[in-house]
């Protein structure tokens, strides 16, 4: 069995909070973060008693990226993955978006 701690970006819906789920049954140990404080808390709640961390984080801020990279690494020298997840899906074709949004993208 693998051991250490995997970051995964976007983990309170969709593939990424199925992923974390698949990491825990793996035996690893997750660090998520979204912007979804909800979604983190029932993910959480899910996962009750697992080694799981969530971070309300809005990874497309740089700042709030290199925060929250600091303190995982600092708190988990055993990181060894990286699934960086997270996106925002708005329901029109990406051709349409203008510059500022495909950079929140």
């Amino acid at each position: 069995m693998t051991t250490g701690t995997v970051i995964v970006t976007g983990g309170a819906s969709g593939v990424g909070r199925a992923l974390v789920g698949r990491l825990l049954d793996a035996g690893r140990t997750v660090v998520t973060c979204d912007i979804d404080e909800a979604g983190l808390k029932e993910l959480a709640e899910e996962h009750q008693g697992r080694p799981l961390e969530t971070q309300v984080r809005d990874v497309a801020s740089h700042g709030e990226c290199d925060t929250f990279m600091d303190a995982v690494l600092a708190s988990h020298p055993d990181t060894d993955a990286l699934v960086n997840n997270a996106g925002l899906y708005l329901g029109r074709p990406v051709w349409e978006y203008d510059d500022a949004t495909i950079e929140r993208v």
